[in-house]
C-alpha cells in the first residue's frame, strides 16, 4: 500500500512539473490593454491582460473588454495598413463604452502616439497598448493664451425719418436679420454607418490573478486525473500479473 501511495505522489509531481510550465506560458503569451477616461465619464479606467493568440490587431484585443464605436472607412490610399493587404477596413474610433465627449481617444503602443491605427497594429508579446483620452475643451482653454479681443466697429447713425406731411411720420423699417444655419445645418455628414456586432469575451469582467488562478485549478485537476489513470493502469497490470 505504501509503494502504492509513493508511485500516485511521484506519478502527480510529475505531471504538475510538466503542467505549471505550460500555464506560466499562457500567462506570459498576453498583451496587456489599457483605458483612460475622464473625470466627467464617469467609469473606471479599464486594465486588462488579453491572450496574443486572440489578437490579431489590437482592435480584436480592445474589442474583447469593451464595446467600441467606430466610423468605418476602407483601407485604402493613406488609409491602407502597411504590410496587411488583408485588412479591408479601419476603424476611425468616436466612442468607447459609449463615451465619446468633446475630444478623442489616443492610441498608445508602449507608451508611444502609434504611427497607425488600431486596425493596423499588429500586437506582439509584452506589448502595452493604452487608449487615453485627450482634448479636454475646458483644459484647452484654460491653459490656452488669450486672444486680443477685437474691437466692436461703430455703430452706423440711423437715418433721419422721412416727412410726408405735418401730420405724418415715416419712419424707415429695418430689415430682418436672417438666422444663422445650425451646426447640424452646416455641418451634416448623412446617415452614421451602422456600427459592425463586437464579440464580447465573458472571462472579460475577470482580473488577471483570477483568471491565473482558474489555468492554475485546470492544470490541478487535469494532474489529478491524470494521476488516477496511472494508478488505475498500474494496479490493474499488479492484478494480471499475478
Amino acid at each position: 500500500m505504501t509503494l502504492q501511495k509513493t508511485l500516485s505522489t511521484l506519478a502527480f509531481l510529475a505531471l504538475l512539473s510538466i503542467l505549471v510550465p505550460f500555464a506560466c506560458a499562457a500567462d506570459a503569451d498576453r498583451v496587456q490593454v489599457k483605458v483612460f477616461f475622464p473625470a466627467d465619464a464617469k467609469q473606471a479606467d479599464i486594465d486588462r491582460l488579453v491572450p496574443l493568440s486572440s489578437c490579431p490587431s489590437a482592435y480584436t484585443c480592445y474589442a474583447q473588454i469593451s464595446f467600441l464605436s467606430c466610423q468605418w472607412y476602407a483601407a485604402t490610399g493613406p488609409l491602407a495598413c502597411p504590410g496587411l493587404p488583408e485588412v479591408k477596413n479601419t476603424c476611425l474610433l468616436t466612442a468607447v463604452n459609449g463615451y465619446s465627449g468633446a475630444g478623442w481617444f489616443g492610441f498608445y503602443a508602449n507608451g508611444n502616439l502609434s504611427e497607425v491605427g488600431i486596425s493596423c497594429y499588429v500586437p506582439k508579446v509584452g506589448d502595452v497598448l493604452e487608449l487615453r483620452y485627450s482634448g479636454n475643451p475646458e483644459s484647452e482653454v484654460s491653459n490656452a493664451t488669450p486672444a486680443p479681443s477685437a474691437t466692436p466697429s461703430p455703430s452706423p447713425t440711423p437715418a433721419p425719418s422721412i416727412t410726408a406731411s405735418p401730420k405724418q411720420t415715416i419712419t424707415p423699417t429695418p430689415a430682418a436679420t436672417p438666422s444663422p444655419k445650425t451646426a447640424n445645418q452646416s455641418n451634416s455628414t448623412g446617415a452614421p454607418s451602422p456600427t459592425p456586432y463586437v464579440f464580447q469575451n465573458p472571462l472579460a469582467s475577470l482580473n488577471p490573478d483570477a483568471i491565473a488562478a482558474i489555468e492554475v485549478a485546470a492544470a490541478l485537476v487535469l494532474a489529478a486525473v491524470a494521476g488516477a489513470i496511472v494508478m488505475w493502469a498500474w494496479m490493474k497490470r499488479r492484478r494480471l500479473g499475478k
